[in-house]
């Protein structure tokens, strides 16, 4: 079982407890991709970022949000329909990564700048593990 640091909310261990591998578990499970060269990897990690700054309750600045009531599990599905039918293209801005843009029937949150978006960018690492997710 993970070790919490002290300091840390109720919410994020609730959330390493949800998303902890089980013990001798090493890679975290590929989100099926139609078009990636590779499986996509959603681990804790970049799970507990992509709620932490655009998470529903996230007050980061400069970012992206998901709906108010969006869950972890519903981002999750979202990521992996972004991967699995979005349009993929590298990264211009230098980095090696590989970005899906996917748009949704309906708003999935808002913007950076504040207005309704139906469209989820993914940020694919060339490993094939998730950097992170975000309403755009």
């Amino acid at each position: 079982m993970r070790r919490l640091r002290l300091g840390h909310g109720l919410a994020v261990g609730l959330l390493a407890l949800c998303f902890a591998a089980p013990p001798g578990f090493v890679a975290a499970p590929p989100l099926a991709a139609r078009e990636a060269p590779r499986p996509a990897y959603l681990s804790a990690s970049a799970l507990f970022h992509i709620m932490a700054r655009h998470g529903p309750e996230s007050r980061a600045p400069g970012a992206g949000k998901f709906a108010p009531g969006t869950s972890a599990a519903e981002i999750r599905a979202m990521i992996t329909a972004a991967v699995r039918a979005g349009t993929p293209r590298p990264d211009t801005g230098g980095r090696p990564d590989t970005l899906y843009d996917y748009r949704f029937s309906a708003p999935i949150g808002t913007s950076i700048d504040g207005r309704p978006t139906r469209w989820l960018r993914v940020v694919v690492a060339p490993d094939g593990y998730i950097v992170t997710a975000y309403p755009h």
